[in-house]
Parts: structure tokens; sequence; C-alpha cells
């Protein structure tokens, strides 16, 4: 029927075009009552209205029609289910279960209640799950409040389909016996071949305000940890969380993916990780997998940490302070119930990269201990750079320091595991030392026993091999053995590094040492050397003026042995050796010290006591350059004498009567007595340093000296003359 043909009604719509907006005359009642007026009231606008406008509200109605039957629906299975399934009896249900999966009784002492909106979910309090029965607690588990979201269509099958579990007030006692056992692998009953009727791996689990707790019955070692907040969803490789830790009084961040909780709580196989943790000063993460069951207590993984500041280290290591930062460290480790390895490891500490591995086993007794270490170059001065400085001693005008102490050795008695340590250093700097390069060193300890060996190394342009062998024990001396053979060694770069005014040209230093040692101070391991010490240096230069000359010994001692009238600037040291062989700290010199310069050869006798601490030796110059030099001008013997720290030059009274006697011989042959001495002397001799390296032959021996001192300045006087 044409619109214009309606008959006038109190509601008069106007009909827009398809899919326009309807408009409608002013004064007239709302879009409601309208659209009530045209379909209670007056079919027929029905019937005039298009074919799709027909069709949209048919659609309408049948849909108001579903949602009104929905509801009821609802509002009646929802009285039906709270009839069938009242929330002490799901409660009880709930409980039964759990305790027939994991073994365990599982209590629930509060009141119980449900919801059904937005998921069917009972909610039940003070429950607590029983401790394995060898555990030290009552409960393994403990919580205030857990809502378990439950499935309709499992529920309904009369089975227990856990979809999220909510929990909060948590209290996770976890414990291990030290016999393989822990108290979380959870064993229930059940037939083969029976479905379970519980299905403990909830798609989501959310915990809040929980305290869990470690201990492990073997050391006797336990452990806290607060968990402010966790969650966890499922996905299809396992689940994802994300938690806020409290542990050691620092905050932890841990966010990752872990295996199916199904496979945790049955004990089988392995449990996959990947997850990244953080926290102030420090960060990490963790891939690989965790043993459960039989091989429960297992870890591998690839691990990295970062630490910035060794806060994050204060409560696992004392003194972590002092430590080097930062420290960037990435390894593959496995840990097992006996054994642990970090392999391919790299650490870079302070900036300096350190690779190798570790590996450690107590499979056997004593424990055993294996690092490998290699780096190209390492500062030690970056690395002490936060040590603490020992106080320095005060030092009093007039104090008198001995050159060995009485100071404990901080040589502690050495722990009781078999060790195997290498380490290889390209380059390594020491604060007060000389530079080493191509370091190559291995330690081997044992219960109380330690040996270096090879100890390698390059130094001042030379090569040093050696070995030292060392028995400590607990309320006893010290031992060691040391061996050392050093080559070709610079004396011009040793004599650098005391950064004062340069002393020497030059020069080329070898030394042999054999030693045996024991003590627990540095006066004790001097006191009881015994063995041999050879020191032989060639082709060395003197530099600097007679002042600087005055202030060592051998300069010194040259200075008194050679005319004033030679020249100091072109003083050539051809050899000098130095040959002590040491018994109980004891060694007798007879001429096992010698010098060579291109005018005179020097020998020395005496005695060098490393336990009292003194030295006596006696000075016998022989002319080498006899045709150039005045030997009338040459003292005959002088002494060093004193402290080993601070020793005094001075001319021995067996040389001056000795040059009183030749003065008065002289007089009557006309000098030629004062010449025979020293001609005689390199006519059929070796060298003074040959003798020296290789020892004096029997009966040819020159006394020590004895009696007082004699100042040498007026001697020298008299010579000059």
């Amino acid at each position: 029927m044409p619109r214009q043909d309606l008959p006038r009604r109190a509601v008069d719509p106007v009909w827009p075009d398809e899919g326009d907006t309807p408009t409608y005359q002013p004064g007239k009642n709302d879009l409601r009552c309208q659209w009530r007026a045209m379909v209670t009231r007056d079919p027929a606008l029905l019937t005039s209205a298009s074919p799709s406008k027909r069709k949209l509200m048919r659609v309408a109605r049948i849909v108001a029609v579903a949602a009104g039957v929905f509801v009821l629906l609802l509002v009646i299975a929802s009285v039906a289910l709270r009839l069938a399934y009242p929330p002490e009896r799901v409660a009880a249900l709930v409980a039964e279960h759990v305790s027939k999966v994991t073994g365990r009784t599982f209590r629930i002492a509060g009141p119980s209640s449900m919801r059904l909106c937005p998921n069917i979910a009972v909610e039940v309090n003070d429950i607590s799950l029983s401790n394995a029965d060898w555990g030290s607690s009552k409960d393994l588990l403990r919580a205030r409040r857990v809502a378990f979201e439950l499935s309709l269509p499992a529920l309904l099958h009369r089975k227990i389909e856990v979809l999220r579990i909510d929990v909060k007030g948590i209290e996770l006692a976890l414990e291990a016996d030290g016999k393989g056992r822990l108290n979380w692998q959870l064993a229930g009953e059940q037939k083969q071949g029976e479905s379970s009727a519980f299905v403990p791996a909830p798609d989501g689990l959310s915990v809040a305000d929980a305290q869990v707790s470690y201990r492990d019955a073997r050391s006797g070692a336990s452990h806290q940890v607060s968990v402010a907040s966790l969650e966890l969803k499922h996905h299809e490789l396992g689940n994802h969380v994300a938690a806020n830790l409290a542990f050691v009084g620092k905050t932890w961040k841990l966010d990752g993916d872990i295996g199916a909780v199904a496979t945790l709580l049955a004990g089988t196989g392995k449990w996959p990780v990947s997850f990244h943790f953080d926290t102030e000063g420090a960060a990490g993460s963790v891939q690989g997998e965790v043993g459960i069951g039989p091989s429960a207590g297992t870890i591998e993984a690839r691990v990295t940490a970062k630490l910035e500041s060794a806060e994050a280290l204060e409560p696992f290591v004392a003194g972590a302070q002092k430590l080097p930062m930062p420290v960037d460290l990435e390894a593959t480790v496995f840990y097992g119930k006996k054994v642990f390895r970090a392999e391919s490891l790299t650490a870079t500490i302070a900036g300096q990269q350190v690779t190798g591995h570790v590996s450690a086993s107590t499979e056997s007794s004593p424990m055993k201990l294996q690092v490998m270490l290699t780096a190209p170059v390492i500062d030690a001065s970056r690395w002490l750079a936060n040590a603490t400085p020992n106080a320095k001693a005060k030092s009093r005008t007039g104090e008198h320091r001995q050159l060995f102490d009485d100071t404990a050795l901080p040589l502690p008695a050495l722990p009781d595991i078999d060790a195997d340590i290498q380490v290889k250093v390209q380059r390594l700097v020491v604060p007060g030392m000389p530079t080493l390069s191509a370091l190559d060193a291995r330690i081997v300890s044992g219960p109380g026993v330690l040996s270096a060996a090879p100890l390698n190394f390059s130094v001042l342009g030379g090569d040093v091999r050696g070995r030292l062998d060392m028995r400590v024990r607990s309320g006893a001396e010290q031992k060691l053995d040391a061996q050392l053979n050093a080559r070709s060694l610079s004396v011009e770069a040793a004599d650098a590094l005391r950064g004062q005014a340069k002393r020497f040209n030059g020069g080329r230093v070898n030394a042999e040492l054999k030693l045996t040692m024991s003590g627990r101070t540095p006066r004790g391991l001097a006191a009881s050397s015994t063995g041999s010490v050879l020191v032989s240096v060639s082709d060395v230069a003197l530099a600097g003026t007679a002042s600087t000359l005055d202030q060592d010994i051998v300069s010194r001692l040259l200075d008194a042995l050679i005319p004033r009238s030679s020249p100091r600037d072109d003083l050539i040291i051809r050899c000098a050796v130095v040959r002590l062989p040491l018994r109980s700290g004891v060694a007798q010199i007879d001429r096992s010290i010698a010098i060579e310069t291109q005018q005179i050869g020097v020998s020395a006798s005496g005695k060098v006591d490393l336990a009292k601490q003194v030295l006596t030796l006696a000075f016998v110059p022989r002319v080498k350059k006899g045709l150039n030099l005045n030997v009338s001008n040459l003292v005959q013997m002088l002494q060093l004498s004193g402290p080993l720290e601070s020793p005094q030059l001075t001319i021995s009274p067996m040389g001056a009567a000795r040059e009183a006697a030749t003065l008065a011989a002289a007089g009557a042959t006309g000098g030629l007595t004062l010449l025979a001495p020293a001609l005689r002397g390199d006519a059929n001799q070796a060298s003074a340093c040959e003798q020296a390296a290789r020892g004096v032959p029997a009966g040819s021996k020159i006394e020590a000296p004895a009696g007082r001192l004699v100042k040498r300045q007026p001697i020298r006087d008299r010579l000059n003359r």
C-alpha cells in the first residue's frame, strides 16, 4: 500500500531510504515508542515496509527470543549445578582427586564457595598438602586461599579439569634428603589404563604473597625465597612465567618459558627452561634442561651473566666489594649430583677476557678440581683496583729493619682436594713487578701438597724456567723446594724498574737456584735454606757520576779498589759471579764471589749467614791490565761486613798490614815488588769469574779476615803520595 494512503496515526514515522537512519516529525514520541507502535498497534506497517526491513526485524525478534531462552537456561543450569554440585561437594571432589594423583593428603580446613562468572570456579580456604614421610615438616604446602577455575564439560562428566589456579598466601617447604629423593616428587595411585579424573595441568597459575624454602639434608644448607607475584600461562610448548622474587635481600625479576607443569609433577624425563633474570646491578639468562625424576638435581644449560656492580654478589660472596667489575660471563654448564662442568667458558673481567673450562667432581674422595684458563693480556692493576691496600708500616728514624722478618706467612693449610690448574697468559702486568710474557704455569695440589711445574715465562728480555713444590699442613711448618733457571735477563731493564737515576748500561744476567726451605716466617725459611744459588752477570757498564756510584755496593767496591785517576764513565764489568753453597742458611764463601773489569779482577771469601742476616766478605784484587795501572795504588784487601740490608765497606786489618810490608819492600827494590804479585796472579791462574763459577780447587783457600776494622781513607792517602 502506498505510504500516502496509510491512515493517520498518533505516531507517524518518516521511513528513510534503505541504509539511512529513520527521522521523526517534531513533537512526536521517541524511537522506541514509534517502533512499538508500528509493531504492536499497526501490523500493517510491517507489511508495508521493504523486504530488507522486514527481514531485519524478524532476525531481531529471533535473537531476542534466543537470548531470553539462553538466560533462562543459564539460570536453570546454575540452579541445577548448585543443587547437583554444591561448593562443599566440588571441594571434596577436588581434595579427593588431588590426594589420589599426588599420593599425599590434601586437606581443606576453611569454608568453600562457588562462582559462575566469568567461569565456574571453586574457592577454598586454609588448604594443606602433606609432606613426604621422610620430610622434616608436616606439610609440603599450605595456603590461605586457593581458587580453582574448572571446565564445565568435564565437570558434567564427573571429572575435575582445572583451567586456572589462583593462590594467595602460600608456604612451600622444599627438601632434598641427600640420597636423591626430593619431597616435591609426587607419585599417586592410578591403575593402568584408567584415565585420571583430575588433570593437574592448568592453563594458568597466579601466585601472590608466597614463601618458598629449600633445605638440603646432606649439607644442612637452607634458603628462603619470597614471591611477591608469579604468573604462569600455558602455550603450545609449555608455559610462560613472569615473577617478582625477593632472595637474600635482593629483588629479582624473572621472565621466560618453562616446561609443562604436568611433566614436572610426573617426575620423568627432563624439564626445559629458558628465562631471563635481572636485579639491581646484575642480569643473566638460563637456557637448557633440568632433570626430574631419576635425574632430579641435574641441569644442563647455557648460562650468561652480566654484573655491573659487586652489590649483587654481596649476599653470596664475602668481600665482594673488592672484586673487579664489570663482569660478563658465558658458559655451558652441566651440574649433576656429584659433577660440575663449565665448558666453553668466556669471562670478561674489568674489560679483560679469559677463556677456558672448569670441572669439579665429588664422586671420589678427595674432591677433584680441574681448571684451564687462557688470556691474551691481564693487567692485574685493573683487577686490584677495588682491593683495600695494606696499611704501610710507619718508618721511624734510626729503626733497623731486617731483610727477613718474623711476620707469619699468609699460607693457610691446603684444602683436601686434588686440583689441577693450568694458566696461560700471553702478557701479564703486575704492579711493582716487571712485565711477564708467555706465562705457562700448572699448579697441581693434593691434601697438604702443592706443586707448580712447569713455571715458565719471559721477563726482562730473557727466559725463566722453574718449579716450586710446597708441603703445607695444619700446625706444621711449610716446606718448600724451589728450582729456577733464568737466562739472558737484561740488567739495564731491571735497573729501569727503580724509576731513579740510571746506574747500568747493557748487561745480561743468568741465574740458577736449587733450594730446600722450611718455616712459617721469612726468617725461618732463610735460616733453613739448603742448596745452591749461582748468579752471573756479563758486560754491564756502570753509568752516572761518582756520587751515584757511591750509592751502590758494587760501585763503591770498585771505586775503592781502582785508583782515582782511572776513568769512570767507561767502567765496564766484564763479568760478576755470585755462587752461594748454602747449608742451613749459611754459605761459606771461598772465592765463589768475583768481579772482573777491564782493569782488575776481584775475588771474595768469607761467610754469608742468612739465619743471623749478616755477612763478612774479604775482597782481594788482582791486576788484569798491569801495564796501564799503577799497582802501587791498589788496596790489597777490602772487607764488606755487617747486616745484609746495609753492609759497610772498610779496609781489612790484614790487608793494611800487607800493604805496609809491601811499601817497605818497595823502597828497597824500586817498586818491583809491587808489580810482582799482580803479574804472577794473571800468569797461570784462571779468571776470577771462572774460579767463582766452577769452584776453587782444594788446598788453595784464602783465610777470612778477622780483627778490628780500620778506616780506609788514611791508607789511600798514603798510597796516593
